[in-house]
C-alpha cells in the first residue's frame, strides 16, 4: 500500500481554529486510507533473548585490522559486524573465504578515522548461537565468549517510526542489543543506541524501509526482552499525546481516544485517553517507561500493564530513636509481607470465577481480570522470578532519620522520648525522587506497633506484620473500618460480622481475607436483631464466620443465630438487643460513640458511677480529695455519633469532704448514697449523701473498722450490703452493713486458716450481687479478686459458712495480670428488672514486661455455649469470657468502671480515666459501653472505593506534577 505523507502539522491546545479542525479531520481520513493492516504481535514482540557481544576496540586511521572467530562450538555460526564511532556499519562478515574455517567469520578493515569502534559478535540465526574465541591480528582478544541473538520480522517500517526494546520482569540485566539488518541479513543497516541508564536500545527510522529483519539480544545472558514498533511520531498517530501511536495502541488494546473500543473495552468510559485502565499512570509510561525524567523510570520492568490497574509504592524505613540514627539502623519490608500485600490488592484470595469477574467489572480493568497489581520498591532483591514484579531493589529505598521535637536530627544522646519518626506526609518530599512523582506512592515502614493512616498519598505503618500494611494502606484509599469513610457520617462501627474485609478488625488477623465485595452478608442492627432464621442456611460462609470467628451459637441447618448469647434462639416475632459486632480477641471500638469528656475532672485512680433519684453521680479522687459531679441528662442516645448525645451535661465539681484519699466506692442504699474512701494511712471512712427538696446534704465522716490498701468496692442488694477491699496485710477483707451500721472487719477465708491472698500492690478487688450459674437462679455476692499473680478469679460468698468459694465461671485464660480495680455489671437481656441477664466485666491488663500502670483496657461478657457430652447429649454452660478489647488496642486507662441500673438506664454506662494521649488523667463518660446502638450495619464493596481513589491519590502529589492525568470521578 502506498503511503501518503502530510507535510502540514496542526497543533491543538484547548481551542482549535477552523483551519486546524479541517486539517485534523482531513488527516483522519488520510490516516484511514494509509493505515496498514497488521497481524497479531507485529508491533509488539516478546522473546527470550540470548547474548550478543559488543567489544569496544580502539582503531587507528589507515592501519588495517583483522578480526576473526576461532574455536567455534558445534553447530554455531557467528557473524561479525564492525560499527564506526558514528554508529555506521563499516564491515561485516558471515563466513570467511577460507573454506577450511567452516562457519568462522573474518573482517579485514582499514579505518578512515581514529576512534573507538564496536565489534559485534552475534549468531547468523536464532538457532545458531554458541561460543568462540575472538582474535585481533592473530592475537587473542576474547576467549570462549558466548554469542547469540534472536531474529524478528518487522513489517513495513516507515519514516518516523521508532523501534525499541523494553525491559520487562525477568529481563536479562545489562544493556539490550537491537539492530535492523540489511536485506542480506548479514549487514547492519541501523544500530540501536543505548542512552542513559535505562539499558534499552532505540532506533529511529528516518526512511521507509519496508519489511525488514531485526536482531535482538542482551549483553548479560538470557532474559525476556520486548521489542516495540511505535508509530507515535507519524502524523496524527498520537492524538492523546501518551507517546503511543494509534496502531500500537490497537495492538496493545489501549485507547487512543475516548471513543470506540479497545479489545472489547469501552473507551468512552475512561476519564483520560492517556490512561486506559484509570490507575493514574499514562499508557506510554506503562508500556515504554518514563524517559523524560532522570533517572529513567522503568515501569514495564517493574510489572506495569496499561490494561490492568497498577499501584507503585516506595517503602522506606522510619528510624524513630536517636540510637537508630547513630547506629545507622536499616530495616526493610520482608518478602513474605510484600507478597501478602500484593495478594490482597491483587484479589488473590478470591477463587470463584463469577466473583472474580464481578470484581474485575467493578474495578473496570480492561483486561477483565480482578485486583490491582502491586509493585513495591522495598530495597530488597526478588527471591525468585515470581517476585520480580511484586517487589525489588529499584533505587528508591531510604532510611529516614528520626527527628527531635524541634525538628532537628536526634543523636544517641537524645532521650528517645524526645525523638520520633518523620511523618510520611512530610518525608516523601525529601526522600522520594522527583522523577517518581505521579508514579509512586510513599510509605514509611517500621517494626512493631500498628499504624494510623488517612486518605492520601503517603502513609506509615508496621511493615513487619503480615496484614497491617494492607489494612493501613486501605485507609489511604478512603476506606474506614466498616466501609467507605464518611458514608455513614462520623460512625465507623468496627468488627461488623457482615463486612468481611481486611479493613475490619474482626478479619484483620486472618491471612486469607482480602477486600469485601458487598455480596452475601445482610444488614444488622444491634438494637433490634432477629435470631430466628437470621441468615439463609445456604449462606454457609456467613454462618461459618458467626460460629467460628465470633463464637456465636449458630444453627447451621435453619440459620438461627443466638445474637445476645443467652443460649436460646428467640422466636420469629422476638427481636433482641446485642453487641453483634463484638468479636473475641478483637478491638471493636463500638463502645466509644456518644462519649464526652467531663470537663475539668481528673483522677489517677478509678472513677465510679452511681444513681440516686433522678441524678447519675460520678465520684473520683483528685489530688487526694474525693470529688463528685452529677448529671440529670437521660443519656439515651438513639443514634451513634462522635459527638455527645441528648445535650448531656454534668454539674460543676463538688467536694465530698474526704481528704487524703486514695480511692472511692459508692452505692445507693435506697435512702442515700454511701461514699466510702481509703485514706493514705489505710483508714476506711464513709459519708452519706442525701437530697431533700433538691438540696444535697452530707453526713459527718465516720470511720469503718479495718485497714485497707488501695481502692475499696461496695455492693447493695437483696442479700445485704457489703464492703470489700484489700487489707494492708495483702489479704482480701470484707465487711457487712447490718441495721445501717458496718460490722467488724473480716478476712476473706476460703477454708479454715486459708485466707484469700492478693499480693499484687496495685491490683484491687470488686464485688457484685447478681445471678451466676455457680448458684443457679439464686442471687448471690460475687467477688473479682486479684490473686497473688495479679490475675483475677471469681469468688462466691457462702453466707451459711462465711467462706468464699472459688468459682469456675471465668473462662480461661484467667484475666490479667491486672492493675487498678476491675468492674462488673449486670444487664437484663430485655428491660426487666432482674433475671435473666448478662454480666459485663472490664479490667486493665498490664503490659507484658512493662509498667503495672499501663496496659490494655479489656472487656468480657457472660455467654451460654453448648457442650456436647460423650453420649451426644448437649449441655449448656454459662461462662464470663469472650475476652476482647474494650475499645482498640491503643486505648489505655488508669481506671475504668461500668454501671447499669435496671429500670433506669437502657445502655450500660462507663466512666474512665485516660492514660494516653494529650488528655491523660482526664475523665470521660461513655453512655453506650455495651456497644449497642440503633444503627444499621451494611456490607460495602471495597473495590468501588479503591477504584474511585486509586488514580487521584497518585497523579499529582503536592501539586508538583505538570499536566497530570485526569482521574475518573465515578
Amino acid at each position: 500500500m502506498k503511503h501518503i505523507i502530510i507535510t502540514v502539522c496542526a497543533f491543538f491546545n484547548n481551542t482549535v481554529s477552523p483551519f486546524g479542525k479541517y486539517i485534523y479531520y482531513a488527516g483522519l481520513l488520510l490516516l484511514f486510507i494509509s493505515s496498514r493492516g497488521f497481524s497479531q504481535n507485529e508491533m509488539v514482540q516478546t522473546v527470550n533473548a540470548t547474548t550478543i557481544q559488543e567489544i569496544r576496540v580502539l582503531l587507528t586511521t589507515g592501519v588495517r585490522v583483522n578480526f576473526e572467530t576461532r574455536n567455534l562450538s558445534k553447530r554455531s555460526d557467528p557473524v561479525l559486524n564492525l560499527i564506526s564511532p558514528s554508529g555506521i556499519e563499516v564491515a561485516a562478515n558471515d563466513n570467511s573465504d577460507n573454506s577450511r574455517a567452516g562457519f568462522a567469520s573474518k573482517i579485514s578493515y582499514i579505518p578512515s578515522r581514529t576512534g573507538w569502534h564496536i565489534l559485534i559478535v552475534r549468531a547468523k540465526q536464532s538457532t545458531m548461537s554458541g561460543t568462540a574465541d575472538i582474535f585481533k591480528d592473530n592475537i587473542l582478544l576474547a576467549a570462549n565468549i558466548s554469542f547469540g541473538g534472536i531474529l524478528l520480522s518487522l513489517k513495513n517500517l516507515r519514516a518516523g517510526e521508532a523501534v525499541q526494546t523494553v525491559k520487562i520482569p525477568k529481563s536479562a540485566k545489562g544493556k539490550d542489543r537491537l539492530y535492523i539488518l540489511k536485506n542480506d541479513s548479514i549487514g547492519i543497516q541501523l544500530y540501536g543506541l543505548v542512552r542513559g541508564g535505562n539499558n534499552i536500545a532505540q532506533i529511529q527510522i528516518n526512511n521507509n524501509l519496508g519489511n525488514r529483519t531485526a536482531m535482538v539480544g542482551s549483553e548479560a545472558g538470557e532474559g525476556a526482552i520486548r521489542v516495540i514498533c511505535n508509530d507515535a511520531n507519524l502524523f496524527l498517530h498520537d492524538h492523546d499525546k501518551d507517546g503511543l501511536g494509534i496502531e500500537l495502541e490497537k495492538e496493545l488494546g489501549t485507547c487512543p481516544s475516548r471513543s470506540g473500543s479497545a479489545k472489547g473495552f469501552d473507551c468512552s468510559s475512561i476519564a483520560d485517553a492517556r490512561d486506559t485502565d484509570g490507575d493514574g499512570l499514562p499508557d506510554g509510561w506503562e508500556v515504554l517507561g518514563r524517559s523524560d525524567v532522570t533517572p529513567f523510570q522503568s515501569l514495564p520492568l517493574w510489572g506495569a500493564d496499561p490494561r490492568h490497574k497498577d499501584m507503585f509504592m516506595e517503602v522506606d524505613f522510619m528510624r524513630r530513636t536517636g540510637i537508630e540514627n547513630t547506629e545507622g539502623t536499616i530495616k526493610r519490608m520482608a518478602p513474605a509481607v510484600a507478597r501478602h500485600f500484593a495478594t490482597i490488592y491483587g484479589d488473590g484470595f478470591t477463587t470463584d470465577p463469577l466473583r472474580r469477574l464481578a470484581h474485575a467489572t467493578v474495578l473496570k480493568n480492561p483486561d477483565g481480570n480482578p485486583g490491582i497489581s502491586v509493585h513495591l520498591d522495598t530495597g530488597v532483591d526478588p527471591e525468585s522470578d515470581a517476585d520480580a514484579a511484586i517487589y525489588g531493589n529499584w533505587g528508591g529505598f531510604n532510611a529516614v532519620n528520626a527527628i527531635s521535637a524541634n525538628g532537628n536530627a536526634c543523636s544517641s544522646g537524645t532521650a528517645n522520648g524526645d525523638c520520633s519518626g518523620v511523618a510520611a506526609t512530610a518525608a516523601w518530599k525529601a526522600n522520594m525522587l522527583p522523577a517518581r512523582r505521579g508514579i509512586f506512592r510513599y510509605a514509611l515502614g517500621y517494626s512493631g506497633g500498628g499504624g494510623s493512616c488517612g486518605a492520601g498519598f503517603a502513609c506509615a505503618f508496621n511493615f513487619s506484620d503480615l496484614t497491617n500494611p494492607a489494612h493501613e494502606w486501605g485507609h489511604t484509599f478512603g476506606l474506614g473500618h466498616s466501609g467507605p469513610m464518611g458514608i455513614t457520617g462520623d460512625v465507623d462501627p468496627n468488627c461488623k460480622p457482615n463486612y468481611a474485609s481486611i479493613m475490619n478488625y474482626a478479619f484483620l488477623g486472618q491471612h486469607d481475607v482480602g477486600f469485601s465485595d458487598g455480596i452475601g452478608f445482610p444488614p444488622i442492627n444491634n438494637a433490634a436483631v432477629k435470631e430466628w432464621n437470621a441468615v439463609s442456611p445456604s449462606n454457609k460462609l456467613y454462618l461459618d464466620v458467626l460460629k467460628n470467628g465470633f463464637r456465636y451459637l449458630v444453627d447451621t441447618v435453619n440459620g438461627h443465630v443466638d445474637w445476645n448469647r443467652n443460649g436460646i434462639f428467640e422466636p420469629a416475632n422476638q427481636l433482641v438487643r446485642a453487641y453483634a459486632n463484638y468479636r473475641p480477641g478483637s478491638a471493636c471500638e463500638f463502645t466509644r460513640y456518644n462519649q464526652s469528656e467531663i470537663l475539668n475532672a481528673e483522677t489517677a485512680t478509678t472513677p465510679v458511677l452511681a444513681r440516686f433519684r433522678d441524678r447519675l453521680y460520678m465520684f473520683y479522687n483528685k489530688d487526694g480529695a474525693v470529688k463528685y459531679r452529677y448529671s440529670t441528662s437521660a443519656w439515651n442516645c438513639p443514634q451513634p455519633s462522635t459527638a455527645t448525645c441528648d445535650n448531656g451535661t454534668w454539674s460543676n465539681e463538688k467536694d465530698a469532704g474526704m481528704q487524703q484519699s486514695v480511692g472511692v466506692a459508692v452505692m445507693n442504699d435506697l435512702v442515700s448514697l454511701r461514699i466510702v474512701s481509703v485514706k493514705f494511712n489505710g483508714n476506711i471512712i464513709e459519708r452519706r449523701l442525701s437530697i431533700n427538696a433538691g438540696i444535697e446534704s452530707l453526713t459527718v465522716t465516720k470511720q469503718i473498722p479495718g485497714s485497707a490498701n488501695g481502692e475499696p468496692s461496695l455492693s447493695f442488694g437483696l442479700t445485704g450490703s457489703f464492703l470489700v477491699y484489700k487489707g494492708t496485710d495483702m489479704l482480701i477483707h470484707f465487711n457487712r452493713l447490718i441495721a445501717g451500721e458496718w460490722q467488724n472487719d473480716q478476712v476473706a477465708y476460703k477454708s479454715v486458716n486459708e485466707p484469700v491472698r492478693s499480693t499484687s500492690l496495685w491490683a484491687f478487688p470488686n464485688i457484685i450481687q447478681t445471678y451466676l450459674p455457680w448458684r443457679a437462679n439464686e442471687k448471690g455476692l460475687y467477688g473479682l479478686f486479684p490473686a497473688e499473680d495479679a490475675k483475677l478469679d471469681m469468688w462466691w460468698y457462702n453466707p451459711s459458712t462465711n467462706f468464699w468459694e472459688k468459682t469456675n465461671v471465668l473462662e480461661n485464660p484467667r484475666p490479667g495480670p491486672i492493675h487498678s480495680k476491675p468492674s462488673i455489671a449486670y444487664v437484663p437481656y430485655r428491660n426487666e428488672m432482674e433475671n435473666p441477664g448478662k454480666i459485663y466485666m472490664v479490667y486493665i491488663k498490664q503490659s507484658a514486661g512493662g509498667s503495672i500502670f499501663t496496659g490494655d483496657t479489656r472487656m468480657r461478657m457472660s455467654y451460654v455455649k453448648d457442650l456436647i457430652n460423650a453420649d451426644g447429649t448437649i449441655v449448656k454452660e454459662e461462662k464470663i469470657g469472650l475476652d476482647s478489647y474494650f475499645d482498640n488496642s491503643w486505648f489505655n486507662t488508669y481506671g475504668i468502671s461500668i454501671f447499669f441500673e435496671p429500670g433506669k438506664d437502657i445502655n450500660l454506662r462507663s466512666v474512665y480515666t485516660a492514660a494516653n494521649g494529650s488528655k491523660k488523667l482526664h475523665i470521660f463518660f461513655r453512655p453506650k459501653a455495651d456497644g449497642i446502638n440503633d444503627f444499621s450495619y451494611k456490607n460495602y464493596n471495597d473495590w468501588e472505593t479503591i477504584r474511585k481513589n486509586l488514580c487521584k491519590e497518585v497523579v499529582n502529589p503536592g501539586g508538583l506534577v505538570s499536566n497530570p492525568v485526569g482521574c475518573p470521578l465515578q
